[in-house]
C-alpha cells in the first residue's frame, strides 16, 4: 500500500506539519480524507504520496476518502501559505470544500406542542 503525506485541516499552528498515513491505491495527490488524529478524528489533504514510510514513524491508515480537490489548487493552496505566512493547513482549508453537516431533523413545534392524542392545529 502507498503511504501519504496529508495536512490536516486544522487551524492550530503547532500542527502546521505533514503526517504520514497509509492509504488504499488510487488515492491520490488532493484527496480529501477522514482520518484518525489523536484521539479523535480530523479531515486532511493528500499533499504527496509515497511507496515507503518514514523510518520509525508509527503509521496509521486513513479511514475514507470524502472529497477530491484538483491538484493544481493544492500547489496554489501551499503557495498560498508560503508567500502569505500562513499554515498549510489554513491554506490547504480554504481550497477544500466544507464537510456537509447534519442537522437533526426536528418535529414541527405546532406538533411538538400539542398534547398527547391531539392532533396538531393547521
Amino acid at each position: 500500500m502507498p503511504y501519504a503525506s496529508v495536512f490536516p485541516l486544522v487551524t492550530t499552528r503547532t500542527l502546521a506539519r505533514e503526517f504520514t498515513y497509509e492509504v488504499e491505491d488510487g488515492v491520490g495527490r488532493g484527496a480529501i480524507v477522514s482520518m484518525p488524529f489523536g484521539r479523535g478524528r480530523a479531515r486532511g489533504l493528500v499533499v504527496s504520496l509515497g511507496e515507503a514510510a518514514p523510518a520509525g514513524v508509527d503509521v496509521r491508515a486513513v479511514e475514507k476518502v470524502v472529497g477530491q480537490v484538483p491538484a493544481a489548487l493544492v500547489d496554489l493552496a501551499l503557495w498560498i501559505a508560503d508567500y502569505y505566512g500562513s499554515t498549510p493547513g489554513r491554506a490547504l482549508a480554504l481550497v477544500a470544500p466544507e464537510s456537509p453537516k447534519r442537522r437533526k431533523q426536528q418535529v414541527p413545534p405546532a406538533e411538538r406542542q400539542s398534547l398527547l392524542g391531539e392532533d396538531a392545529p393547521d
